[in-house]
């Protein structure tokens, strides 16, 4: 029974991390919160008789805590991990063999909280995990005629490590300690780890015989390897009884300051990143490669219409920066009053006077950003790999290749300023792109954890060399580097294996992500020196050391130093803080998303708003997605088009919105009757409401236009200055109109499809009077004739 607990707490840890196959954040919490119930209701003595208050009282204000720091999420639910041992351990009465095995794990989880830190916080440590990861499954592979590459997601080593940090703790406590008994641990976790891998091919084989259906399960092994390690677990702990009894004692809180520190010092040490400092602001393209300049324009429609990179020079230069396309050849002179350097899909590899310009700007600290993309399409693979050799950054010859629609859930985003406020994949926007094949100095800053690299194929040329979008043998499963940094000099290289986040259509989702790209590389960054992470974390030990007495008597204690650490998370992050984002000096319309609004944000499927967001480009906006509800970001924009949330305005909102129509701007707000509930409060503000009449499909005649609506219902509008836009052949009451605020006012839409790419603009299809009737419609708004 004590071996099958710590299976449950062991699964329990790694799918609060998402550490066990590909799942969604939601399944992983859910999972992880079950096995949490299952591993206390296991550990919970029932007799009645034996329950103390106290102690019962204090277990039960550990969960609690527990509960509340495990919604933060990363290294706060480790934390929250280590508590629930705690926390189990406090309400066993003393004589509860089962006390002392459950206190074990509260030093378990900290150490793996320091490992766990240590392969996000350390390209050396990440490379080396990846590059052994590979080179063992190799080796497995070989035994039976097969190739493998897993990396260190895929291969099991992150449930080794987790095995390796009890068996450490429980070696630090045991009655009989025997290091060659440890050793041999760790190799007998090697080994089971490798019977599992060779095991994969024959499960393969039968999932694919009997249940095609379910062949992405080979690619989420970890629960194999967990149920494997379970061995090697049940002899080691039999070789280390009985431990010790203080293993369960209570903390003296003498010296528990001192671990705390010697947490947070070795937190720092391991999360310390670069430091934002002061910017510049001139930045060059270079003009020359597989490049498209144009931007969505009226008579050219659907996805291909909108062109690739034509935005990003206007996007940046409505930021404050002085963007330029310079020609090749690069030259000293080109670079000399610049601070960044953009290439984009190089065709033609620089000469060396070129890259000898370029590396020679970078040493000095200017920043080198290079966008390709898969497969090294139109031979750009052999030039940017000729420029990259002195950072050891290649793009491979693949395509890094998702298992579902795109990579939600299954990216790992390591600790950097770039990456801060991403709330999911969507807010980058990369897709099928190269994965990057890394060595120090360069490191990983996103990752796709749950995806695999699918092999270009030389002989498809008509398709740019693409795959065959399944998974072979040989082709590197997890880990796929898809953006990399590295240092040269005082500067510093940040290489996209996807250009996808620069394009036209992508900036619509990825604007944050992309200002905070460009903030970050026109600054000139505070690097920490090596030696200052080097002495956090040998202080870090020093201060262990010192703190060693009750850290030797009392697993409890360890929960100081689990706390120091996780302190140190958000001080790291502090630190290295970029400022605000630069105002964009543009005419601005904003899709409101913050409140789960009908549409999916995959651009262009029928329910998605692709056609919308490119038509908002023609007509001159620069177009952003709203994740989160901002109010600065609302009063600074020209338009705020809502699409029947599924969650209600609260008050103060609504007040915003208010605001920003009275100052001028425009709301457009589409839903019909059986979304309005949702709708409600903005519907009452602007004193309409939706009847209960379907009024279907139709077309119409408006502004010189044939106008369609998908799914039509009619407004009752109380304001006396309201102005009906259209109207149902056979019905009285408006499906849209105009009610006027202050300086602005709001187009209220009864049809909730009506913006959607079905009824505008699909992948190649489109509706060019409804195209054409949106024009017309801002265009008036702007003249100030929908009043009248």
């Amino acid at each position: 029974m004590r071996l099958f607990a710590y299976a449950v707490f062991a699964g329990a840890v790694l799918f609060s991390l998402g550490e066990m196959g590909f799942l969604t954040e939601a399944a992983d919490g859910f999972v992880s919160f079950f096995l949490v119930l299952v591993f206390i209701s296991m550990n919970v003595d029932w007799d009645r008789s034996r329950m103390r208050a106290g102690r019962l009282a204090a277990g039960i204000a550990l969960l609690l805590l527990a509960a509340v720091l495990a919604r933060a999420g990363d290294v706060w639910t480790l934390l929250a991990m280590a508590l629930v041992p705690a926390a189990v351990s406090a309400a066993l009465p003393d004589d509860d063999i089962r006390k002392h095995d459950v206190a074990v794990l509260i030093p378990a989880t900290v150490l793996f909280l320091i490992c766990h830190s240590a392969l996000r916080g350390s390209g050396y440590l990440w490379w080396l995990a990846d590059s052994s990861s590979l080179a063992f499954s190799r080796v497995t592979g070989s035994l039976i005629g097969q190739v493998y590459a897993f990396s260190a997601s895929a291969s099991g080593l992150k449930v080794m490590i987790f095995a390796a940090c009890w068996g450490l703790a429980r070696l630090f406590w045991a009655g009989r300690r025997r290091t060659p008994d440890f050793l041999l641990f760790i190799v007998m976790l090697a080994a089971v780890t490798a019977a599992v891998q060779m095991l994969l091919t024959a499960l393969a084989i039968a999932i694919q015989l009997w249940m095609g259906d379910l062949v992405f399960l080979l690619f989420n092994a970890q629960v194999l390897y967990l149920l494997a390690v379970l061995l090697p677990i049940a002899w080691y702990g039999r070789r280390t009884s009985p431990l010790g009894k203080s293993v369960a004692a209570a903390a003296s809180p003498r010296l528990l300051p001192i671990a705390l520190l010697s947490g947070l010092a070795v937190g720092l040490g391991l999360m310390i990143m670069p430091m934002p400092g002061p910017g510049g602001d001139r930045i060059c393209i270079v003009d020359e490669g597989l490049l498209n300049w144009r931007v969505p324009v009226f008579g050219f429609y659907g996805e291909r219409s909108g062109g690739m990179f034509g935005r990003l020079p206007a996007f940046l230069d409505a930021q404050g920066y002085d963007t330029a396309k310079v020609p090749r050849p690069i030259t000293p002179e080109t670079l000399s009053d610049s601070d960044v350097l953009v290439v984009i899909n190089l065709m033609e590899s620089f000469s060396a006077e070129e890259k000898h310009a370029i590396w020679e700007f970078v040493f000095r600290g200017g920043s080198l950003l290079v966008l390709g993309d898969h497969t090294g399409v139109m031979g750009i693979r052999e030039p940017f790999n000729d420029l990259l050799k002195p950072v050891n950054v290649e793009f491979e010859f693949d395509s890094a290749t998702f298992w579902a629609q795109g990579w939600r859930d299954a990216l790992e985003l390591m600790p950097h300023p770039i990456n801060r406020d991403i709330v999911d994949s969507e807010d980058i926007q990369i897709w099928i792109g190269a994965s990057l094949a890394i060595a120090p100095p360069a490191r990983p800053l996103i990752v796709g954890k749950y995806g695999y690299s699918d092999i270009g194929d030389e002989s498809n040329v008509e398709r740019a060399y693409l795959g065959d979008r399944r998974h072979n043998p040989g082709e590197k499963i997890g880990d796929l580097v898809l953006v990399a940094e590295a240092r040269h000099g005082d500067g510093r290289v940040l290489v996209f294996g996807d250009t996808s986040p620069f394009q036209n259509g992508a900036l619509v989702s990825s604007w944050a992500f992309v200002q905070r790209v460009f903030l970050w590389l026109s600054g000139t960054p505070r690097y920490g020196p090596a030696w200052l992470r080097i002495a956090l974390v040998v202080a870090g030990l020093g201060l262990g050391i010192l703190a060693g007495r009750i850290l030797r008597t009392s697993a409890h204690a360890w929960l100081a130093v689990a706390l120091g650490l996780v302190i140190a998370a958000p001080v790291a992050a502090r630190l290295s803080s970029l400022p605000p984002l630069p105002r964009i000096n543009a005419p601005k319309a904003l899709i409101e998303f913050s409140h789960g609004e009908r549409f999916d944000q995959l651009t262009w499927y029928d329910d998605c708003i692709g056609g919308l967001e490119f038509n908002l480009l023609r007509n001159g906006y620069s177009t952003h997605l709203m994740n989160r509800f901002s109010e600065p970001l609302i009063l600074d924009s020209e338009v705020l088009v809502v699409i029947a949330p599924s969650k209600s305005f609260t008050s103060r909102e609504t007040d915003v919105i208010s605001e920003f129509m009275e100052a001028g701007g425009l709301l457009i707000l589409s839903t019909g009757y059986e979304e309005s509930d949702r709708s409600g409060p903005l519907l009452e503000r602007l004193g309409a409401r939706l009847e209960n009449v379907p009024l279907a499909h139709f077309e119409i005649e408006i502004f010189g236009q044939t106008v369609r609506f998908a799914e039509a219902w009619p407004l009752e509008v109380s304001d006396p200055g309201a102005v009906g836009i259209a109207y149902h052949p056979g019905y009285p009451r408006p499906v849209m109109t105009f009610i006027p605020r202050g300086r602005g006012g709001a187009i209220v839409i009864g049809d909730s499809q009506f913006l959607l790419n079905s009824n505008l603009e699909s992948l190649e299809d489109w509706y060019e009077g409804n195209i054409l009737f949106l024009r017309e419609l801002l265009r008036r708004f702007e003249a100030g004739d929908l009043k009248t």
